[in-house]
């Protein structure tokens, strides 16, 4: 048996002990290593480029499985219920798991999907390409409340935990742009996807006139990690009047529950959202 096939098994026996006893297995990331070549990985339909040199990046989806299927769950029942077409922007694509899923759907007017780093931005486009995904844009940059160049710090064991640095600090050198400045000028509707390590709300803050101008409907991360960087009551202002944030449920459905989270919604009163999101939520 290969390392890519012995890995490919394990990942999928990592997937069941995680599900079922809520425990993670050690050793993945070892095995994941073991592979020196690049792959093509099938998972729900999709065509994904499994670059070896990032291979720690896949997960689950080297099983044929999504990392989060929650929220593939909801965006494709969200999709299925709104009117129109919609414009994704991938902020934090990484590999463009979601990227993919949302430019697949029929409702699909583009995906911009943004990623700092190189080999995972350049995975994204390939698999775009493998799709034949001719809408989908991928920008090798980050997301913040300011343009620049930041140090994005990547610890080579958990590469999905990369963050922006300051200045001075040891990192990759990356570009950093703004919601603002990479969306002037366009119209949505907009479904924005926010998943950067908690510096989601800098990267709300570099989308004021976007937020106020077209009312994104936004997911983000909130967890453990992102708790430490920001509070929900910091972000409400930024998002401005009308907004209600759900919880996103492990079954892809929503609800009020915003002391044990994971993922968040933001859903804009009056928006062709709205309706879509109110039939997904419970309570």
């Amino acid at each position: 048996m290969s390392w890519f096939a012995l890995t490919r098994s394990y990942a999928a026996l990592y997937g069941r002990v995680h599900d079922t006893l809520h425990l993670d297995l050690p050793g993945f990331g070892t095995l994941v290593d073991r592979v020196r070549e690049d792959h093509e990985l099938r998972v729900n339909g999709l065509r994904l480029h499994f670059d070896h040199q990032v291979g720690r990046c896949y997960g689950r989806l080297l099983a044929g499985e999504w990392n989060e299927a929650e929220t593939h769950h909801f965006l494709r029942a969200l999709l299925d219920a709104t009117p129109g077409r919609v414009t994704a922007v991938d902020v934090g694509a990484f590999i463009g798991e979601l990227a993919l899923e949302l430019a697949r759907h029929p409702r699909s007017a583009g995906v911009l999907a943004f990623e700092p780093q190189p080999r995972c931005a350049a995975a994204c486009a390939q698999s775009a390409v493998l799709n034949g995904f001719g809408h989908v844009q991928v920008v090798n940059a980050a997301l913040s409340d300011a343009p620049g160049t930041r140090p994005l710090v990547v610890d080579r064991r958990a590469p999905s935990g990369a963050v922006l640095g300051n200045a001075g600090e040891a990192g990759q050198p990356v570009r950093v742009t703004t919601l603002d400045r990479e969306l002037a000028g366009r119209s949505g509707p907009f479904l924005i996807k926010i998943d950067v390590e908690g510096g989601e709300l800098d990267v709300l803050r570099g989308g004021r006139e976007l937020l106020a101008r077209e009312r994104p409907l936004v997911i983000f991360e909130y967890n453990q990690l992102t708790r430490r960087r920001f509070r929900l009551e910091e972000l409400e202002p930024v998002l401005g009047d009308g907004y209600t944030i759900r919880r996103l449920r492990a079954d892809g459905r929503l609800d009020s529950d915003l002391e044990h989270t994971w993922n968040c919604v933001a859903v804009p009163a009056g928006s062709p959202f709205s309706a879509a999101a109110a039939a997904l939520t419970i309570g």
